[in-house]
């Protein structure tokens, strides 16, 4: 399956990430806390969540080795053929909802929800 696109950014020290008023862009990676808000050009950052499992059509992946540039990425790699135009979906994952202080939303989420 190939990797559809790169989630990077500004690595943070956690007291960055304590400061910040908005951690909808953060993301947890080999290396530490990346933050790609600054950058808009990391076309990874319009990934969206869907609540309905049936409907992500990409999932997150990392690098293991923090010595690397590599290591500071996630990557979203696609679980079947994407149509061009057609909109990317997966899941943020638990510590996304930690983050934005919306695990009481998650765990009352169901597939029917909106995005």
């Amino acid at each position: 399956m190939p990797t559809s696109c790169l989630y990077t950014g500004e690595r943070l020290s956690l007291w960055q990430q304590v400061r910040s008023r908005n951690t909808k862009y953060f993301a947890a990676t080999a290396a530490g806390t990346v933050c790609p808000r600054k950058y808009l050009n990391i076309k990874a950052r319009y990934v969206n969540h869907h609540f309905d499992p049936a409907r992500r059509n990409v999932v997150l992946a990392s690098y293991g080795n923090a010595d690397t540039l590599l290591g500071r990425c996630r990557f979203f790699v696609s679980t079947r053929e994407i149509e061009p135009g057609e909109e990317l979906y997966c899941d943020y994952g638990e510590q996304y909802w930690v983050w934005n202080g919306a695990h009481q939303f998650l765990s009352n989420a169901g597939a029917s929800d909106p995005v």
